[in-house]
């Protein structure tokens, strides 16, 4: 009967710990995911930019360009585009 007590008191501390880092690194997970988004973002803006003496299209590189190409991807740099034309 010890046995199970000490397995209990050593076992409930350790699942309760599991649980807490669980729980706080999605937070974490999140933000470098997003994170790497805007900086794929910033350098698809980069190599569009580089680009610019034959396309003629500039783009400021700021955080909501960059946010913008870096969630929406290739639809997103796209959608700056056509915004760049029509407005």
């Amino acid at each position: 009967m010890e046995v199970i007590e000490n397995f209990v008191a050593v076992a409930v501390p350790v699942i309760g710990i599991l649980i807490i880092m669980k729980i706080l690194s999605t937070p974490i997970r999140w933000f470098w995911k997003l994170l790497c988004h805007v900086g794929c973002g910033f350098g698809c803006l980069f190599v569009l930019n580089l680009f610019s003496g034959y396309t003629g299209i500039v783009f400021p590189i700021n955080l909501a360009t960059a946010a913008i190409s870096g969630f929406l991807g290739a639809p997103g740099v796209l959608l700056l585009v056509a915004a760049h034309y029509f407005l």
